[in-house]
């Protein structure tokens, strides 16, 4: 007698969550190589995510929250061709006085900061000289910090206030061996590591925003394998393991 009950009970407390669930976009593929829609975050009452149906390449979708469709948000490089850089939306975007930034590729471009407010005539380029070379946006206090390699061996540390004016360089001519494995924030100082030319060492560094305010924190340390790159969650690199902000 107590199986049933347990069984009806767990059955009750069930259904409404399996009656709630509802398909709200179904995607159309000619490759089995293109990835699912992914990259889901939630933003102005919207979860916004990256899709990659024939039409239009892997773009921008959004769905209304209690919504029983989806449609495009913007076809930032227009056709078949895809419009986001590679790297997944949850990870590489970020907000910044209540815009959402993401990093978009066009025609013209490998890849430039793009601002939104949810709406496709809302959603717009904001720069146009970096052509690509950066994979994630991080917020820090009033600015967006990003990490550009203009070539193999250098590093640029950027900031922005979300406009084309106020998209600068902080610091440029930072050697590197490899793509940093973190960036993050503590209070108003931006946080990464940037691993030593021809070493599988790395050093942690932070920016307040200014050149002078740049600099590595550490001596080099060995990450002795453990660490996860977050761009390909392989293991094995150089990167420190675990950062937490206290």
């Amino acid at each position: 007698m107590r199986k049933y009950f347990l069984f009806y009970l767990v059955n009750f407390l069930l259904t409404p969550y399996l009656n709630a669930q509802q398909q709200i976009s179904n995607f159309n593929y000619e490759s089995p190589y293109i990835e699912e829609p992914s990259g889901f975050i939630e933003y102005n009452n919207q979860i916004i995510f990256e899709a990659s149906p024939v039409e239009t390449g892997r773009e921008l979708w959004s769905t209304e929250k209690n919504s029983s469709t989806s449609t495009i948000l913007k076809d930032v490089n227009e056709g078949k061709i895809d419009g986001l850089a590679n790297y997944r939306l949850d990870f590489s975007s970020t907000t910044l006085n209540g815009n959402l930034f993401f990093i978009g590729a066009d025609e013209n471009s490998a890849g430039e900061i793009w601002k939104s407010d949810g709406t496709t005539g809302g959603t717009v380029k904001i720069t146009n000289n970096l052509n690509g070379g950066f994979q994630k946006l991080t917020t820090v206090g009033n600015f967006i910090y990003f990490l550009r390699k203009p070539s193999e061996y250098i590093l640029e540390v950027w900031k922005s206030d979300g406009t084309t004016s106020g998209t600068v360089m902080v610091k440029g001519d930072i050697p590197v061996w490899n793509r940093p494995t973190f960036q993050g924030k503590i209070n108003n100082t931006f946080i990464f590591t940037n691993q030593i030319f021809s070493s599988n060492k790395v050093k942690v560094w932070r920016s307040d925003g200014t050149a002078e305010g740049t600099f590595p924190l550490t001596d080099a340390i060995d990450g002795n394998g453990s660490g996860v790159n977050p761009y390909d969650d392989q293991v094995g690199t150089a990167a420190l393991s675990q950062y937490l902000e206290m």
